[in-house]
């Protein structure tokens, strides 16, 4: 362009350099607003979902789903509406939280009402893009498109009750390390309890910081004497007191945690016919006519059982092994340990029911 600026005898030049470089800008621009609007409808919530923490794996599936299905069916002119969301993977007053406006956006919105065609043009080639993308980094965890029923990453093939109890990320945890490690490069290498303590001060200001008017009173009356967090530390107090009435040791305490979650599996194998006393019956469960997750999930149940109640084998067997790697084990592997287990179980009952009927008519009759 330099180049076209000089000598009167150039106007031709300038003018097609001119129209090339505009022409080349119109693009970029197209472009650019192209990544504006998947940012505002796709990206934005998605990221919000993805770091909620009030967000558990089931909701969490059935979202994913919803936004593959989003990626492939919908039509690339209701993307140019950036004041209501597009896709239906996110409620609309998830959409409205992270949605800002700005006169930036009124720009975007005025280019992409005049340069609509071309927009939506270039719209419609990103979107089936991004959901061939999507389907390839998560369909076999979320189950979505095609997918493979039987994988080991398919969430709804993990243990639920202990899944919909984890978090959805770890970013929290990250942070707090990565919080660690700066306290600890401007402190003593070693005073990683001074660099916790210090960070948990620091964030002793989020309670009264950037909250309503009323959230302070709020915090008030959860710590009054008669407030909900005092109520749980007497709670805490008392049931430790308690313990030591009783005489019970730390190990005593544990091990009647031991029974009552003992005590839970065996209500819950009792609906289901019993905890297994042979390896016959291993084999008859695994041939029944119910799905290969629910099979699993019962298992896990009856390994635990299995372990709790152990008296021949300790409890870090590995005949009593849950997880590999903290995924569940194969269907197969469950079977084996158990039948293994039930094998070597030497202590049988020789009572029959003839002599346990013999034995109550002599209680009658005394």
């Amino acid at each position: 362009m330099i180049y076209l600026d000089t000598g009167p005898d150039n106007a031709e030049l300038r003018q097609a350099g001119t129209a090339i470089l505009a022409l080349a800008l119109s693009e970029i621009f197209e472009e650019m607003m192209c990544g504006v609007l998947l940012g505002i409808h796709p990206v934005q919530p998605f990221l919000n979902l993805t770091t909620s923490g009030n967000v558990d794996y089931g909701q969490l599936t059935v979202a994913m789903q919803h936004l593959y299905q989003d990626l492939t069916t919908t039509q690339a002119p209701s993307l140019l509406n950036i004041r209501s969301p597009a896709f239906s993977f996110t409620s609309s007053v998830r959409f409205q939280s992270v949605f800002r406006e700005d006169p930036i956006l009124k720009a975007v919105e005025d280019y992409c009402q005049i340069h609509q065609a071309r927009v939506i043009h270039l719209l419609s080639i990103l979107l089936p893009k991004l959901a061939e993308g999507f389907h390839r980094q998560r369909a076999d965890f979320f189950g979505f498109g095609e997918f493979k029923p039987q994988s080991q990453m398919l969430v709804t093939n993990k243990y639920q009750p202990q899944l919909l109890q984890a978090p959805i990320n770890n970013l929290d945890a990250e942070r707090h390390v990565g919080s660690v490690n700066y306290k600890l490069c401007i402190r003593v290498a070693k005073r990683i309890t001074t660099a916790s303590s210090a960070i948990v001060k620091s964030k002793s200001a989020d309670l009264v910081e950037l909250k309503p008017p009323n959230a302070q009173d709020s915090f008030r009356h959860l710590v009054r004497k008669d407030g909900q967090l005092i109520k749980i530390l007497k709670d805490w107090e008392a049931s430790q007191e308690q313990l030591k009435t009783e005489g019970l040791t730390d190990k005593e305490a544990a091990n009647r945690q031991v029974h009552r979650r003992r005590n839970s599996d065996l209500d819950n194998l009792k609906s289901d016919g019993g905890h297994f006393t042979n390896p016959e019956q291993v084999d008859d469960f695994v041939a029944s006519n119910i799905t290969e997750k629910s099979k699993i999930d019962r298992l896990y149940i009856k390994v635990i059982y299995a372990r709790d109640t152990s008296l021949s084998l300790p409890k870090s067997s590995p005949l009593f092994r849950l997880k590999e790697k903290y995924k569940n084990l194969p269907l197969s592997a469950y079977c084996t340990n158990l039948k293994t287990y039930l094998s070597r179980v030497s202590c049988k009952a020789a009572v029959t029911i003839e002599d346990f009927d013999h034995f109550l008519a002599q209680i009658i009759g005394n």
